[in-house]
């Protein structure tokens, strides 16, 4: 219902007058923030960009300018990503990666004042948040292993360092997708279908621990290993059945097979199905309301912004 309200016509011409600029919100509760508004008196003002000094403090309460710095920023930083991850090998610090490590503390400290600003919870709710903060965590161990590696002389912890930074291809890119197509459908329904999923996968691990032990205690130890049992299970959960029928009588001739039978049914068939299921109503759910829900996260990023 709230949601709803949001979405009616005049809820949308105030959020949009925020986001043009045309109203300048000034949160009293944001005390900790870098650019402090919370002196003032009235918290709503009307502001026009178009009038105001150049390096006026308050174009960085309107959103749409800081979305639209946001998006070349994020432009830059996979330019000078690319550009610092071609420097694996070097066994210099070069300027490629001098560049990437200031936009990088830069961001950083974007995400702190966000963060700082708004709360924790409010952070965290946001999918867009989760990726930057994940990105960040990721740039700091690359640039924490590099400098260790140069400082010591170690180059394969130096390449460690760099296979680390590829790992940050898998959120950044992304991350500068999204910036640009907002109020899919499917990037709305995201957030829903991945905690879904995370959820359903960890009641999954507490459910089949017990095929993994008593797989690990039929077998003996120097044919199968913890780790060697868990592969296996990970294998069949992913389709690969006929790996589990070969590998049953190796555990146990009398039990191996019809437990591995179970545990394929309950895993491929089962709750596959059931997963299938549940993320399928997510979408459903969300694509019945997307016009809502998209004005509803445009409302959270002009407020946030």
């Amino acid at each position: 219902s709230a949601k709803r309200f949001i979405s009616t016509p005049l809820c949308q011409r105030c959020i949009d007058g925020i986001w043009h600029g045309k109203v300048v919100l000034s949160s009293v509760q944001a005390s900790h923030a870098i650019v402090n508004d919370s002196y003032k008196k009235r918290p709503l003002s009307i502001y026009d960009p178009a009038k105001a000094p150049l390096l006026n403090h308050l174009r960085l309460r309107v959103p749409s300018i800081r979305s639209k710095l946001e998006f070349v920023t994020f432009l830059i930083i996979l330019v000078l990503y690319v550009a610092a991850l071609a420097q694996k090998g070097s066994p210099t610090w070069t300027v490629q990666e001098s560049l990437f490590s200031i936009w990088l503390f830069g961001f950083a400290v974007d995400e702190l004042a966000q963060l700082q600003e708004h709360g924790l919870s409010q952070y965290l709710g946001s999918l867009y948040n989760l990726i930057d903060a994940l990105f960040c965590i990721i740039s700091f161990f690359w640039f924490g292993l590099r400098v260790s590696a140069l400082r010591n002389g170690v180059p394969e912890r130096s390449d460690l360092s760099f296979d680390c930074l590829a790992l940050g291809a898998v959120l950044l890119c992304p991350r500068v997708a999204t910036s640009l197509v907002q109020d899919n459908v499917i990037l709305l329904s995201l957030k829903a279908m991945l905690s879904d999923f995370a959820f359903f996968t960890v009641l999954a691990m507490i459910c089949f621990s017990g095929f993994a032990y008593a797989f690990y205690s039929l077998a003996s130890e120097a044919r199968w290993t913890f780790r060697a049992v868990l592969w296996l299970m990970l294998k069949v959960w992913f389709g690969s059945s006929y790996l589990g029928f070969d590998e049953a009588r190796s555990f146990s001739l009398t039990f191996g097979p019809p437990l591995m039978i179970i545990y394929t049914i309950m895993s491929n068939t089962l709750l596959l199905t059931v997963l299938i299921s549940l993320l399928s109503n997510t979408f459903q759910v969300v694509a019945a309301n997307a016009s809502e829900e998209a004005m509803f996260q445009f409302a959270c990023k002009t407020m946030s912004g």
